[in-house]
């Protein structure tokens, strides 16, 4: 799968925010969008999302128009900052993911659903803490823990907007680390963030969202700072 952005304008109060976007997406790929602060990334994942709507352009799914259905279907989204949720644990909170509001049998897990929590939890290093209340957890717990929520809704795209801020080194590391493989394993990433290191170490493709346009797409092993801000 492929999520295409074509020729994307965006005005805010009538002013252009964003110009000429082309951008795309491929499974199996681990891309990282960086620029100045400011500058309408957030804005470009909310356009993605389907939270804004464009003034020109087109957002597609291997050339199919996309529709709100299609882009529920396919893509996660993990915003910059979530409420801690209350008197919850950590497999607890994974297990909503696989919620269903459609089905009058959504409480009811499948062994499907019990096989994606489980690799989740497992793939995000959270096994030990599954039984554990989410409010007991550290920074980094908590990230790997909604990063697990996310996983589990089995979605081809992931989308995640700064959302490892909070984060030391360790635990910013580990969670690159975890994108990466998840990534190799057949999902699209697309992650919004300022760490040029884990960029550099971890990412297969580099978005620099600069002057209202995306400036450059291509390898992330270049003079990043460089590239960026000058």
């Amino acid at each position: 799968m492929i999520l295409k952005l074509e020729n994307i304008f965006f005005n805010y109060q009538n002013n252009h925010l964003l110009e000429s976007i082309n951008l795309s997406l491929s499974v199996g790929e681990f891309t990282c969008l960086t620029g100045p602060n400011g500058i309408g990334k957030s804005t470009l994942l909310k356009l993605i999302m389907g939270e804004l709507k464009p003034d020109k352009g087109e957002i597609n799914f291997d050339s199919d128009n996309t529709c709100e259905k299609l882009r529920i279907k396919n893509i996660s989204y993990l915003p910059s900052e979530i409420p801690d949720p209350l008197y919850i644990t950590v497999g607890e909170l994974v297990k909503l993911a696989r919620f269903d509001p459609n089905s009058i049998f959504s409480s009811n897990l499948t062994s499907l659903d019990k096989s994606v929590i489980e690799s989740c939890i497992y793939t995000c290093n959270l096994s030990n803490l599954s039984n554990r209340s989410f409010e007991k957890l550290s920074s980094g717990e908590k990230q790997r823990a909604w990063l697990a929520f996310a996983l589990a809704q089995d979605r081809k795209i992931l989308v995640l907007d700064e959302s490892i801020n909070s984060l030391d080194h360790e635990n910013t590391d580990m969670f690159f680390r975890i994108l990466k493989k998840v990534s190799s394993d057949g999902k699209a990433i697309l992650m919004c963030t300022h760490n040029l290191e884990m960029v550099s170490k971890y990412a297969d493709k580099l978005l620099i969202l600069k002057d209202k346009t995306i400036t450059y797409e291509g390898p992330s092993k270049q003079n990043l700072s460089q590239m960026i801000y000058s």
